[in-house]
């Protein structure tokens, strides 16, 4: 239970303080409109079965700023915004809150509660990049999907390397 707990609170550390030291200058998601047969990248989501009564569902790509690749095996992490007066707290439980990316970079939650949640790409004790506002890069982006919705979240470009 207290490795448990342990493991929380160091996952909510590393989110904060990977906000802390985000740039200003992280790009909007925006589709890829390459036409050059070598690069481009497939942005039509696989198709995942209608959530569970009382369930949603997250679906998204991610892909690489320095070349525009999808970033293929890598994890997205998605964290719970928990709330209490006017403040809020985004907590990643390690056993279930991940997924990982296919050879297009697509990831996907299923079957998850509805609520909010803000994304995180790559690892969370290394390199990662947290999903930030457009216009205000130093807040956390968060959706809420609706029970029996799957929420594309769309294209999401993150400054890290692809790996392969």
């Amino acid at each position: 239970m207290k490795q448990e707990l342990y493991g929380t609170w160091l996952l909510i550390l590393m989110l904060v303080l990977s906000a802390c030291g985000a740039s200003g200058t992280q790009p909007a998601a925006v589709p890829n409109t390459s036409t050059d047969a070598q690069t481009s990248v497939s942005t039509e989501a696989p198709s995942i079965a209608t959530p569970e009564n009382g369930k949603t569902s997250i679906v998204g790509q991610v892909l690489s700023t320095t070349n525009g690749q999808p970033l293929v095996n890598t994890f997205v992490w998605r964290g719970e915004v928990v709330r209490k007066d006017e403040g809020a707290v985004v907590v990643y439980d390690e056993t279930d809150s991940v997924a990982r990316t296919n050879e297009q970079g697509f990831f996907a939650f299923e079957n998850i509660e509805p609520g909010e949640w803000t994304l995180m790409v790559g690892d969370p004790y290394g390199k990662n990049e947290t999903i930030v506002e457009t216009d205000n890069p130093e807040h956390a982006r968060i959706w809420e999907p609706a029970s029996g919705e799957i929420l594309d979240v769309g294209i999401l470009e993150v400054a890290l390397e692809p790996t392969n």
